[in-house]
């Protein structure tokens, strides 16, 4: 995982949990989204609503580029094969 080798090692287990627990929370609200959708909607709404609803949190990510530009090139695994001034630069810069 990219959240694994890019972040400090204290952040590891924090952001590993975080983001387990946005997959749960999506697949939540994906449930629930279709769920009340199938009792309430009707015809071509009930299919709609519910991709508009899922469709929104990717649609935010892809259109303000959230901490892409921050993702290091270099992962921490290939420090020591020498590539080492350019990962510890990269490595300094996500860890700030």
């Amino acid at each position: 995982m990219c959240i694994q080798s890019n972040s400090a090692g204290i952040d590891v287990g924090f952001l590993t949990g975080m983001y387990q627990l946005f997959i749960v929370t999506g697949s939540l609200i994906a449930f629930w989204t279709n769920f009340g959708a199938e009792l309430h909607l009707h015809g071509a709404t009930k299919y709609i609503v519910p991709l508009a609803v899922q469709g929104l949190p990717a649609l935010f990510l892809f259109f303000t580029d959230v901490g892409v530009r921050r993702i290091a090139k270099v992962p921490r695994s290939q420090g020591p094969m020498g590539r080492g001034q350019e990962y510890l630069e990269e490595t300094s810069t996500t860890a700030r």
